[in-house]
């Protein structure tokens, strides 16, 4: 069994999570490699990850004039659609891409050499018509989502609209929108991409599946499954506070909270909120804050005493220091699936304060692991932050609950287990499909 995953860049949450299951699988012995397109920061050293190098056209389809006027023709009309409605819209960040890119990203597939493929995050890695197109039919094709860009025509997440149900168009990120603007094309050109594949869809977030079960951008017989994402909890175990603490070089006998994501100055992850939220609590209240991630806060909240900025931390040892150090973590998001900084604090035994956006509520559970707030309320995060401040005893029993939370349903090897199982069906249905047609 060859598996190859597919991810955009070699860094993220995306791709860390598909890096532990991948890891996991070559433990397990199996032979598994991963491939980017992208690295904007250090590539991890193991021979197994491999930067992608797409194959160029045929000296067939250089010297054919037909084809040199199709190609030319089909990078002007992806650069006019980009210009027309996404080159001046006003909205921050990298939440829209297109399907289609100017430059093809045909697979090198007698290369690579496998039997089946399983896609992670691949926006700005894939020009889903050739990119798809070099994928043998009949090849298993595994997509695990971590937002919402493989089933809408090209937002990562939708803010609540709802037209990718329908096909999109009139897409409210895009500037010149109308019923045949660039999402609709998008959306179109990702599902003719798709049609011809065994697709089998997976969502670590029940929110994520049934958003994705609700787009008819994939194939009638597309396979849907609810797997969690699974963490080391060898790695990621609770540890003595104090200890964790002195080894970090932190001298704080407050409460400490900490907070953090892959880039703390992204908007969606809720930074403002929370530091809108902090600078409401109560003043008698003696609470210090670790915050890490790349970035920089926009600014030190009035309601805390002190903040420790850590800055980028990718070790998985630091990591399980800083969430044992604290006494709970706070998970602010406006939009998100499940984002890692959860599910790591819980896993260390630390509660969540989070946000009721996407999947965040199915692993902070209220009362039991943590606390919610509705999205973007400032007054009611504020209210629980302070409320867990003060209660000692809740936090020690939600970070109990919340690891035994995790031991049950967030376990690498029970991550990994489901997908053998799922990849092992699918191999055996297409070799039963391939000895039908041979006789």
């Amino acid at each position: 069994m060859r598996i190859g995953h597919f991810n955009t860049y070699p860094h993220g949450g995306a791709f860390i999570a598909a890096a532990r299951f991948h890891e996991e699988l070559l433990e397990q012995g199996l032979e598994s490699s991963f491939f980017f397109r992208h690295s904007q920061r250090p590539v991890p050293s193991h021979p197994s990850y491999q930067e992608l190098a797409f194959s160029g056209p045929s000296r067939w389809q250089k010297l054919n004039p037909w084809h040199r006027e199709a190609e030319h023709l089909r990078r002007r009309r992806v650069h006019d659609l980009f210009d027309l409605h996404l080159s001046a819209r006003p909205v921050p960040g990298d939440n829209f891409t297109m399907a289609e890119q100017a430059d093809p990203t045909r697979l090198n597939w007698a290369d690579l050499n496998l039997d089946l493929v399983h896609l992670h995050w691949i926006a700005h890695l894939a020009d889903y018509p050739s990119f798809f197109h070099s994928i043998p039919r009949g090849t298993p094709v595994f997509w695990t989502l971590h937002d919402m860009f493989p089933l809408t025509g090209g937002c990562h997440y939708s803010a609540g609209c709802t037209r990718f149900e329908s096909g999109c168009g009139n897409c409210p990120l895009v500037v010149n929108c109308n019923p045949e603007d660039v999402s609709a094309e998008s959306f179109e050109a990702k599902r003719k991409s798709l049609r011809n594949h065994r697709m089998h869809v997976i969502a670590p977030s029940q929110w994520l599946l049934s958003l994705a079960q609700s787009s008819p951008l994939w194939p009638d017989d597309t396979e849907f499954s609810l797997v969690r994402y699974g963490l080391d909890l060898q790695q990621f175990k609770p540890q003595a506070k104090a200890a964790a603490r002195a080894a970090l070089g932190l001298d704080c006998r407050a409460v400490l909270i900490g907070f953090g994501a892959d880039n703390i100055a992204d908007e969606r992850k809720g930074m403002l909120d929370l530091l809108n939220a902090l600078d409401r609590l109560p003043p008698e209240l003696e609470v210090e804050a670790i915050a890490f991630g790349a970035g920089k806060l926009a600014r030190v909240p009035e309601g805390i005493k002190r903040v420790h900025e850590l800055g980028f931390i990718s070790e998985p040892e630091r990591q399980a220091l800083i969430y044992s150090a604290c006494d709970f973590v706070i998970v602010p998001s406006r939009e998100d699936n499940q984002p890692s900084v959860g599910l790591e604090s819980l896993a260390c035994g630390t509660p969540v304060v989070g946000t009721r956006a996407g999947g965040i509520p199915e692993y902070v559970q209220e009362g039991i692991t943590g606390l919610l707030a509705g999205v973007s309320d400032q007054v009611g995060l504020a209210e629980r932050i302070a409320w867990l401040a003060v209660n000692p005893e809740a936090r020690q029993v939600m970070g109990q609950r919340g690891r035994m939370m995790m031991q049950r349903e967030f376990e690498i090897t029970r991550q990994t287990g489901i997908y053998r199982q799922l990849y092992a069906a699918s191999l055996a249905a297409t070799n039963v499909n391939r000895s039908r047609r041979a006789a």
